[in-house]
C-alpha cells in the first residue's frame, strides 16, 4: 500500500482456488451401471468423486471465479476506506499463476 496526494494504491496477491473437496458424507454414488469405469473397478467411487471435483472446477473456471472474488475483494477495500473517508483507491492484485492445491488435482 502506498499513498501519493489523495489517492491509496493498493497491490493484492492474485485471488486462487484454495482447496477443492467433496463432503463424502454428503455425496453418495447413486448410479453406477453405466458409468465409463469399468464396473470391475474397486475404487470406483472414488474415481467417480474426482470427477465431480474436476467437473467443478471446469465449472469454477467457466463462471470466472477468479475475476468474480477480485472484484468482490476491491468493493469490499472500496467501501473499508470510503468508511474512514478516503475514496480513491487504486486496486490492482498480481498475475494469477494457476497453480492449484494437490486436492484440486
Amino acid at each position: 500500500m502506498s499513498g501519493f496526494g489523495n489517492v491509496i494504491y493498493l497491490l493484492l496477491p492474485a485471488a486462487g482456488i484454495q482447496a477443492c473437496y467433496l463432503d463424502e458424507h454428503a455425496t453418495q454414488v447413486m448410479e453406477s451401471a453405466h458409468a465409463i469405469f469399468a464396473p470391475d473397478q474397486k475404487d470406483m467411487s472414488q474415481k467417480m468423486r474426482q470427477l465431480a471435483i474436476k467437473e467443478m472446477m471446469s465449472s469454477a473456471y467457466a463462471l470466472d471465479i477468479i475475476g468474480k472474488a477480485q472484484t468482490d475483494a476491491k468493493l469490499m477495500l472500496d467501501d473499508l476506506f470510503a468508511q474512514v473517508g478516503i475514496t480513491n483507491v487504486v486496486t490492482s492484485f498480481t498475475s494469477y499463476t494457476g497453480d492449484l492445491p494437490d486436492s484440486c488435482k
